[in-house]
């Protein structure tokens, strides 16, 4: 699934086979070290005032 939110709409597209594995390893590999960053209270991201100030949640997101 493709997201883009600037037009609202989905699109689904295919996978060649040979990226299945290395893209679920990769996967498993950013999970990992988003729930240690979890774990260590690393909750949100630096962000430009401007930004902060238009999208409060953003960096959280």
């Amino acid at each position: 699934m493709v997201r883009d939110s600037k037009v609202e709409k989905d699109c689904t597209t295919m996978l060649p086979q040979k990226i299945v594995h290395p893209l679920k390893k990769h996967l498993n590999k950013t999970k990992k070290i988003y729930e240690e960053d979890l774990k260590n209270c690393f909750w949100s991201v630096y962000l430009p005032y401007t930004i902060k100030r238009k999208y409060p949640k953003a960096k959280y997101e």
